[in-house]
């Protein structure tokens, strides 16, 4: 099966500080014991991000670090699929980020067994 989660972003103002999404939840029922398998994740920011942008999808059990704004991974292949998920950014440096980088929008699609 697969269930698909989506959040609005928040806003970074800092360099060299971590900020984290709310939780994207699961959707539909899915089985107490269903293993994930590929996940599929999306997002964007209202304007380019800075160069230095790191960007992380994390469940409970870990975080991955994401090369760029769309893609799929294998990483939480054998989680449990019935796990929420969260985006981290931190962007490089420090200091007021001026203008902020405002969040739009990140997507969560879950493959599992």
């Amino acid at each position: 099966g697969s269930w698909t989660g989506s959040i609005s972003l928040p806003a970074i103002f800092q360099r060299g500080e971590a900020v984290e999404s709310g939780q994207i939840k699961p959707y539909g029922t899915i089985k107490n014991n269903a293993t994930a398998r590929k996940v599929s994740w999306r997002y964007a920011f209202m304007s380019p991000p800075p160069v230095g942008l790191l960007a992380y999808l994390c469940n409970a059990t870990r975080c991955v670090g994401l090369s760029r704004a769309s893609g799929s991974t294998e990483a939480f292949d054998g989680d449990n699929a019935y796990s929420n998920f969260t985006f981290a950014f931190v962007i490089s440096g420090r200091g007021a980020l001026t203008p902020g980088l405002q969040g739009q929008s990140g997507q969560v699609t879950m493959n599992y067994e």
